[in-house]
């Protein structure tokens, strides 16, 4: 579970027009939403698949950046991922 804070002025775009937005993000990226519309906190579970998991708080901080959510949500692409390789031998 992850916690990203959301600027108060950016909560609405994030759930969208009578939650459509949060429910997108929630199908696509196969995690759960819990917001504090009052604190700004968003606190983020995986529920699904853990590699399309790992881009929910992604999406969620665009959003919280200004970033409208269609091109936010366009970060779950398959060739929007990008994974760290770490030489550990």
């Amino acid at each position: 579970m992850q916690h990203v804070q959301v600027p108060d002025d950016r909560i609405g775009v994030l759930i969208g027009q009578g939650g459509e937005t949060m429910r997108e993000i929630e199908d696509r990226a196969e995690v759960r939403l819990d917001i504090d519309s009052e604190s700004g906190n968003v606190r983020i579970e995986k529920v699904g698949d853990p590699i399309k998991g790992l881009k929910g708080p992604d999406v969620v901080r665009a959003i919280g950046r200004g970033f409208a959510p269609e091109e936010a949500l366009r970060l779950l692409e398959d060739d929007m991922m990008i994974f760290e390789i770490i030489d550990i031998g």
